[in-house]
């Protein structure tokens, strides 16, 4: 009788695999527990929920301008060994200088084990949202993660706008 529901759950279509964890990136006013380097990093209200904004820069600051949010609450277990995808959507109307999103994979010794990049570049500008995503093979060693923006070398009229920030394991 078993063998003969399952052969009738699979002939259906139906799939007995563990539910895809879904781990949404949200930013808010004054960016709690977020740290940062910089004033280029903002929050502003959108369309589909909070968005970070991150502006040109208007005292020429230097490059390296960073924002870092340790994620908390995946465990180790979720990520050892595991993969991730790491998606957002950017509005990139102007953009002269560089911006990286990052998964920093960090080991049990609180050192990094690997960095999962995605870059933004002048070539990505859009007058529309994209979606960008980025599949994320965490190693052996990775035991937690963070979450690294850099904005490099920005001209005071740049701006990149993301939005819709989730970790997804399939």
């Amino acid at each position: 009788m078993r063998r003969y529901l399952l052969f009738c759950l699979l002939a259906a279509g139906l799939s007995l695999t563990a539910e895809t964890l879904r781990h949404p990136i949200t930013f808010s006013e004054g960016l709690p527990g977020w740290w940062a380097n910089s004033k280029l990093f903002a929050v502003a209200p959108g369309e589909h929920g909070t968005e970070l904004v991150i502006t040109g820069d208007q005292e020429q600051e230097k490059g390296y301008q960073r924002l870092i949010g340790l994620v908390k609450d995946i465990s180790a277990e979720q990520l050892t060994g595991q993969t991730w995808n790491m998606s957002f959507q950017a509005l990139i109307p102007k953009l002269t200088g560089a911006v990286k999103v990052e998964v920093r994979q960090i080991g049990a010794d609180d050192k990094s084990v690997t960095y999962n990049t995605i870059r933004l570049r002048q070539f990505d500008q859009a007058a529309t949202w994209q979606t960008f995503s980025l599949d994320c093979k965490m190693s052996e060693k990775t035991v937690k993660i963070g979450i690294y923006i850099t904005a490099d070398f920005l001209a005071p009229d740049d701006q990149v706008r993301i939005r819709q920030f989730v970790l997804t394991k399939p």
